[in-house]
């Protein structure tokens, strides 16, 4: 079946034909829908001028229309799940190809799967059959950045090994992709505080990369969505008494993950090294990354750096993704509550973090 040429994954398709000798534009429909052909004549379809064609190799795509306001008129034309096309590929081969629940897979490309959504072979049944009638279950499936994954997923490929290895399989689980590390997750409510842990380890072995001599932490800042303070202090400090519970475990939380209090020997600047660290992790755009790196490279006589590291700032691109999803209703599917709940309590601690850093050379 020819692809559309759009290639978006938006709910509204691309006109295309389809085995259809005329070369008029073609739509299919969701599975075991009845289809119905009508003239193509009036640029908007919407109000063809002459009397509809009883042809199965023929049917009309109107790109001003969405699949469920298309009317239905003439004769009726059984259309198998091969046949129902939705953006550039059927709902069967887009699930085959983008979520996994079928053959276990994972997309190689890593905004393929920014997301990862783990369900039941149940669960995925059944929303499959609910995206017939669902917008919030279609869109789900034929999400661009969002995988669903078989909980039982026996795949060979690493991802899922390292997936499977970690614990993070588990029915119902929202996994988010680590910034740093396009091959590494983490459950969604622990997300920014895995991430956070891990942009101060790799500071640290770039500032090691760059001969520093230490790296301290001055004092963390928890913000709201809108950067309006809601507390700083050092990383002895409790939060304080009477502020509301979600901060105060957010805050304890960070405090955690952070470790970032190194001290080094004296040694040579390894450029080189640093410049690939950088483009590994994805941080070839970071203004203090590159800065400290240019500072060296340039023999600038730098004896401290202080500035202001956020934390959260590339997770939140991620799970803006997860964020942004709109989980179906139907009770049909008994894990769309959990679902729902974890991406609540996940918003609620969405917080920003970042670190006033002291960095101090020989």
């Amino acid at each position: 079946m020819p692809s559309s040429p759009s290639g978006n994954d938006s709910l509204t398709p691309s006109c295309y034909t389809s085995n259809n000798p005329s070369n008029s534009p073609a739509i299919y429909t969701p599975t075991n829908t009845k289809l119905v052909t009508e003239d193509t004549t009036s640029p908007a379809c919407s109000k063809a001028s002459s009397s509809p064609i009883n042809n199965a190799s023929r049917v009309i795509h109107c790109p001003e229309q969405r699949l469920d306001d298309i009317s239905i008129k003439g004769k009726d034309i059984e259309v198998n799940d091969k046949d129902i096309e939705v953006n550039s590929l059927t709902i069967g081969d887009k699930v085959k190809d983008k979520n996994m629940d079928i053959n276990n897979y994972l997309p190689e490309e890593p905004e393929k799967r920014r997301v990862i959504m783990v369900l039941s072979r149940q669960n995925l049944n059944q929303l499959q059959i609910n995206a017939e009638s669902d917008r919030s279950a279609r869109e789900l499936l034929l999400n661009s950045q969002v995988s669903l994954l078989d909980d039982s997923a026996k795949g060979d490929s690493s991802l899922i090994q390292r997936l499977r290895g970690s614990g993070l399989l588990n029915s119902g689980s929202i996994l988010i992709q680590s910034p740093y590390d396009p091959s590494s997750y983490a459950d969604a409510l622990n997300a920014s505080y895995s991430f956070a842990q891990a942009k101060c380890i790799h500071f640290a072995n770039l500032c090691g990369l760059l001969a520093a001599k230490k790296v301290s932490v001055e004092q963390m800042e928890i913000q709201t969505s809108d950067g309006k303070t809601k507390f700083s202090g050092n990383l002895d400090t409790s939060y304080g008494r009477g502020r509301a519970e979600v901060e105060r475990r957010a805050w304890e939380q960070m405090k955690k993950a952070i470790t970032i209090e190194e001290e080094y020997d004296q040694g040579e600047p390894k450029l080189e090294q640093a410049e690939i660290y950088l483009s590994k992790h994805q941080w070839l755009s970071d203004p203090h990354m590159n800065g400290l790196l240019f500072k060296r490279e340039a023999g600038i006589p730098i004896k401290k750096h202080k500035f202001i590291l956020s934390l959260t700032r590339e997770s939140q691109k991620n799970l803006s993704v997860a964020f942004s999803l709109n989980i179906p209703k139907n009770p049909s599917i008994p894990i769309v509550g959990q679902l729902k709940g974890t991406l609540e309590q996940t918003k609620k601690e969405a917080f920003d973090f970042s670190l006033t850093i002291n960095v101090e050379f020989w």
